[in-house]
């Protein structure tokens, strides 16, 4: 996907700014992605990987706009299967894509490929995840704008682990006012906040769910 770098002066210019495309993804990476969570569970690391390659494979010749991308998969926050919630604890995890284009160009966002897998996972330790391919190759559905988050919003994504263990175990709505509800609240719509691209791709398999959190 990379192209090949001329000699002379162009060489010099074209590998700074590879230079300079790298260490913005890496801030980027570190503001954003790193904090928001957005990183890849460890548990689906094996179970995505291999799904992963085909797809990046069937869709190596993808540029956006006209320029090449190097392309990584993101893992969405877990989503309810049912809601309201059922008895069975099911979440749903989205395997998306983001980019950023090796030649520079984009200095403050990231090119956003919708969910091409999800895997489901249930409160019981004896159901395996099950691995559903939503696309056999990238689709680029627009750009995410990044920006560094605050302290609050930190916070926020420091519960992770607590919001899913409260998502899985939950066997009807949470009262509007109860804590359970505005810590759910807190977390989705801090992260809708910051990844509205791929969102408007997720929200379609969770209307109630989106409903319910009333984000502004």
């Amino acid at each position: 996907m990379i192209r090949g770098l001329r000699s002379g002066g162009d060489l010099g210019c074209r590998a700074w700014g590879s230079i300079f495309a790298w260490a913005t993804f890496f801030l980027l990476s570190f503001c954003c992605f790193g904090d928001c969570g957005a990183a890849t569970p460890d548990r689906f690391k094996s179970l995505l990987d291999p799904e992963w390659q085909k797809v990046e494979s069937a869709s190596s010749g993808m540029s956006y706009p006209n320029r090449p991308v190097l392309w990584s998969y993101q893992v969405s926050p877990p989503f309810p299967v049912d809601w309201p919630p059922g008895p069975n604890g099911r979440l749903c995890y989205y395997a998306y894509a983001t980019g950023f284009s090796v030649q520079g160009g984009l200095a403050d966002g990231v090119y956003v490929a919708a969910p091409w897998c999800r895997v489901i996972v249930t409160a019981s330790e004896s159901v395996r995840p099950t691995v559903e391919r939503l696309s056999d190759r990238l689709r680029e559905i627009g750009i995410q704008g990044v920006v560094p988050i605050s302290a609050e919003e930190k916070g926020i994504y420091d519960r992770a682990e607590s919001v899913e263990r409260l998502l899985a175990n939950l066997k009807a709505l949470p009262g509007e006012s109860s804590a359970e509800g505005r810590q759910l609240r807190a977390y989705y719509c801090t992260w809708a906040g910051h990844n509205g691209t791929v969102v408007t791709e997720i929200r379609r398999f969770h209307e109630g769910f989106f409903r319910w959190l009333t984000c502004k």
